[in-house]
This record gives C-alpha cells, sequence and structure tokens, in this order.
C-alpha cells in the first residue's frame, strides 16, 4: 500500500492512500484538530469530500480502525458459552427453491 504524505500550508497536512485500480482515500488533518476524509476513485477524477470529523471523533474512528474495539478470535480455537452464537453465513445454491420450507432444508442436500 503506497501512502502519499504532503504539507498544505495554512491549514495542516494531507495524507493519501492508495487502493485498488488507482483509486486514492484522502485525509486531511487540519491544525485545529479536524479532519476532512476525501474519496478519488480513479487517478483522473477530483476528490470527492466524503465527511469532516471533529477531533475527537477522529480520535474515536482512529481507535475502531486499528482494532482497538474489536478482537479477532482464532475460529479454531474458540469455544462459545452456552447462550451466546456466532453465525456463520452459508451461500446457498441458486438453483434450490425454497419457497414453503425452512432454511434448514434449503442447506439440506437434494434427494
Amino acid at each position: 500500500m503506497t501512502v502519499y504524505e504532503t504539507d498544505v500550508p495554512g491549514v495542516g497536512r494531507k495524507v493519501e492512500v492508495e487502493g485498488g485500480d488507482g483509486a486514492r482515500a484522502a485525509v486531511l488533518l487540519h491544525h485545529d484538530g479536524r479532519v476532512a476524509v476525501f474519496n478519488r476513485p480513479h487517478p483522473g477524477a477530483d476528490s470527492e469530500k466524503v465527511f469532516d470529523l471533529t477531533s475527537q471523533q477522529a480520535d474515536y474512528l482512529g481507535s475502531i480502525l486499528e482494532g482497538a474495539y474489536f478482537e479477532t478470535v482464532n475460529m479454531d480455537r474458540l469455544s462459545v458459552p452456552p447462550g451466546d452464537a456466532i453465525i456463520e453465513w452459508v451461500d446457498i445454491d441458486a438453483r434450490r427453491t425454497s419457497s414453503s420450507r425452512s432454511t434448514w432444508h434449503c442447506w439440506q442436500p437434494s434427494s
């Protein structure tokens, strides 16, 4: 992942992160702590503002992106206490008909 950093005189600092297909996400960090987030869908496009954040909101979002509020688990070593559940999404073949049938029956192999 390529990161570009630029000083913006009188404003603050701009950080751009290059994503897939030449798209970039830009974060403008103002001297007063405000943050503006922009999207540039392709190299020839102008940046479009996605949203503004206060300093406190930016800190909170940063900690979420950093993973401070969510801890991943090793699914091979997981034990689920009674009453809790982990949902695993399952793809269902589009050729199966599900009208008048429970979800359980849709997962079962056809006879």
